[in-house]
């Protein structure tokens, strides 16, 4: 698991031309918002991982290099979707913009204990 500066420093990494963008290129704006974000990301995650059961946002593994990812849970089932379309981390949740597949049963997915990180998005500066 990663420290809370390697976590800044890989937002900065992956979001290079956003932050650069935004902080006018400023090392010292780029690292404070960074931070900041690190903050926002860690509170919706806190959130979030109170939420038991299979949840918008989480990965099945289907084989053994294959993920689908959960994109809509109706309460009784559940719709996957790409892993690549956009999961946006808001209170608690995660919500999906992409195409859906047909729904599966929950009780289909109770007994599957998988994790895998994914992409996920916010607003920067929580706003």
């Amino acid at each position: 698991m990663m420290n809370r500066s390697e976590k800044i420093q890989e937002l900065i990494l992956e979001n290079r031309f956003f932050y650069e963008n935004d902080c006018a290129n400023n090392q010292q704006r780029i690292l404070e918002q960074a931070k900041r974000d690190v903050n926002i990301i860690s509170k919706l995650i806190e959130k979030y991982d109170k939420t038991e059961g299979p949840r918008v946002g989480d990965f099945l593994k289907i084989n053994d290099k294959e993920y689908i990812r959960f994109a809509y849970h109706w309460g009784d089932k559940i719709q996957t979707g790409s892993p690549t379309d956009s999961y946006y981390l808001s209170e608690g949740c995660i919500s999906y913009s992409g195409g859906l597949n047909d729904p599966i049963p929950v009780d289909f997915f109770e007994s599957l204990n998988t994790t895998k990180e994914g992409r996920i998005w916010i607003f920067s500066n929580d706003g």
